[in-house]
């Protein structure tokens, strides 16, 4: 069994199935947790909320969650959530326990993108778009050969489900033509 180690979650790569459990770090929480508090009784959350206003407050509330098990959680969900309306995109989430653990389908690694490939990927999406799902989309470790088919293994954000929502035609072609010049369709 590989592992794989993310930001959010860990992937432990099986045969026939990777299991993705969110990641939880109790030292990340309780640091967050004691800065949390002292913001609170020294007036910073004051400060910020009048000062910086509420948009800069919410950021803060963010990164209270941000590395703690909820992030990874919440990934798992919109992953098996982007795996059931993009079925010909992304590998099928088997499972998914409130998003604490997800089981899915393992597929076939594919090794590197070349250059045009990358371009190609990225040229499909829109350039506003391009700049929060390009870690995603152009790291050739995120995609594999399932059932014969060039796939997404990671789509955990919901920046990239409207994404895919909005290219998804395009984003399948360019897939389709990446597994032709490659000769993926024997892999299964």
């Amino acid at each position: 069994m590989r592992v794989h180690e993310g930001y959010s979650r860990t992937a432990y790569v099986g045969r026939r199935f990777t299991f993705k459990v969110a990641n939880f770090s109790p030292a990340n929480c309780a640091r967050t947790i004691k800065s949390e508090t002292k913001k609170y009784f020294t007036k910073t959350v004051e400060y910020e909320l009048k000062e910086l206003g509420l948009k800069h407050y919410l950021g803060q509330v963010y990164h209270f969650f941000h590395g703690t098990m909820l992030e990874g959680a919440f990934s798992n969900l919109w992953e098996f959530y982007g795996s059931l309306k993009f079925r010909d995109i992304v590998v099928p989430t088997r499972f998914s326990l409130f998003g604490i653990i997800n089981i899915m389908d393992t597929a076939q690694e594919i090794g590197d993108f070349s250059e045009e490939e990358t371009d190609a990927i990225i040229n499909c999406f829109d350039h506003k778009d391009i700049k929060y799902i390009e870690h995603t989309v152009i790291m050739a470790r995120n995609y594999g050969v399932h059932k014969g088919k060039l796939k997404l293994l990671d789509c955990g954000s919901r920046v990239t489900i409207k994404a895919l929502s909005v290219q998804r035609d395009e984003f399948r072609k360019v897939l389709d033509t990446i597994e032709q010049i490659r000769g993926l369709a024997n892999i299964q």
